[in-house]
């Protein structure tokens, strides 16, 4: 098979379709902190809060965030290709390929999840270099 070719972190993203925008404003994201403290089961606000986190490359809050909402929904593959990227963009490398290889548990996101896998490979060999 085909080696895939995987040098930039903006190559993992649009593998995965990870694309956070522009940032968030301020008043915005105190709405979303908001809501979550008199909602906390709201996964929807806690994903919105976390690509607005992502967007401001403030990926530790971002992966908190994240997993607070596959805590509650472990099959919102979109939330977990973002969090792989979040972890990928710190260096995390076991951790991102653990949520690759949890992504490949589910049958209509596998084969996303093993190209996902060959990328963070190739990206963690390229940073040891």
């Amino acid at each position: 098979s085909e080696q895939l070719k995987c040098l930039h972190l903006d190559e993992l993203a649009a593998l995965l379709g990870v694309k956070f925008g522009s940032p968030c404003a301020e008043e915005v994201m105190r709405a979303y902190q908001t809501r979550l403290e008199f909602a906390d089961w709201d996964a929807d606000t806690r994903w919105d809060l976390a690509r607005c986190y992502a967007a401001q490359g403030d990926y530790a809050q971002a992966v908190q965030a994240y997993e607070g909402v596959l805590q509650t929904q472990p099959e919102f593959h979109d939330a977990r290709k973002e969090l792989i990227f979040c972890l990928a963009a710190q260096g995390q490398w076991d951790q991102a390929e653990t949520e690759a290889r949890h992504m490949k548990r589910f049958k209509n996101a596998r084969e996303e999840a093993r190209l996902a896998l060959q990328c963070l490979q190739a990206l963690r060999y390229r940073s040891q270099e």
